[in-house]
């Protein structure tokens, strides 16, 4: 847990479930972990609702249950570093041979951009490269997004297709709702 990037102590039991909305997201992570089989985990949405917490819990309870190593990316600050090395072979496989390989990959705040803009090509192709090696190797893969899985085939249809292909029966997506970002629950909306 140390090496993977993820702070240890953290339980999907941290993760509040009193509104029927949080239930659900508790009752598909704790499927997801119970029956992997390989597939991924997307959970989109609502800003503030509680996706990085859930995926955390997921991520710490699957390395503990399945013994495996596993890496936590948050998008933003990995894929600046990817790009800025893109023609630095050498530096370029350093970063990203690990998040393709890995047997269980958590990413954080994926295809997250500045508000009204949408993913870059160089953006959409560090994603490919990343998922469709996951993808092919069927390797475990937790995604948080504030997307929901349309936006992001929207922005690439082989990217969002995959992702769904593979978290079809384990996909989380929390309405656009500002009551629902719990961050702001004692402040009047």
């Amino acid at each position: 847990m140390a090496e993977s990037g993820v702070d240890c102590d953290i339980r999907l039991t941290d993760f509040i479930a009193s509104e029927p909305w949080q239930k659900r997201m508790l009752l598909t992570a704790q499927n997801y972990i119970a029956d992997n089989n390989k597939k991924w985990l997307y959970v989109g949405g609502q800003v503030g609702c509680g996706k990085t917490l859930l995926c955390s819990g997921v991520f710490a309870g699957m390395i503990k249950k399945e013994g495996l190593q596993g890496k936590y990316m948050l998008w933003r600050d990995e894929v600046v570093k990817i790009k800025a090395c893109v023609n630095i072979e050498q530096e370029y496989t350093a970063l990203i041979e690990p998040l393709k390989e890995v047997p269980i990959l958590y990413i954080d705040d994926f295809f997250k951009v500045e508000r009204g803009k949408k993913p870059t090509g160089a953006d959409i192709n560090v994603a490919f490269e990343i998922l469709n090696y996951r993808y092919n190797k069927k390797l475990a893969t937790i995604i948080s997004s504030e997307l929901f899985l349309k936006d992001i085939v929207a922005c690439d249809e082989a990217v969002g297709s995959r992702i769904y292909q593979l978290a079809k029966l384990s996909c989380i997506e929390v309405g656009k709702d500002v009551k629902k970002n719990m961050r702001l629950r004692d402040v009047a909306v």
